[in-house]
């Protein structure tokens, strides 16, 4: 088989892309505070803020959509797929939008027995 010209160009983008995934993911793998990903990006930290709360948003909703869980366990869940340590589960649903927050709080409290 012989490769096109244009052929050529798409697997040069794949190539591209992939490289910019990788580069990507291995800033994401690393502990980066919000400001080292900012400055590495040479965006605000804001923005990498927004990015992150838009793409748990996605993620989380997916995930509630796909297994069709409650939010809390659906949050759970997602927590657990992304290795958070016991210790940062606190930090992680305050990462949410807060209209998820809310959900998930709801719900979590619904499932712990009330104080008398």
């Amino acid at each position: 088989m012989v490769i096109g010209e244009k052929d050529k160009m798409s697997v040069r983008k794949f190539i591209e892309e992939s490289e910019r995934v990788d580069v990507t993911l291995d800033m994401i793998c690393e502990e980066m505070s919000g400001a080292e990903i900012a400055k590495e990006l040479g965006i605000s930290r804001q923005a990498v803020s927004n990015t992150l709360k838009r793409g748990l948003k996605k993620l989380y909703m997916e995930l509630k959509k796909e297994n069709k869980t409650d939010p809390f366990e659906t949050a759970t869940s997602l927590a657990i797929g992304l290795n958070v340590d016991d210790s940062e589960y606190k930090k992680f649903f305050k990462l949410f939008p807060p209209d998820i927050r809310k959900e998930i709080e709801a719900d979590a409290s619904k499932l712990m027995p009330k104080k008398k």
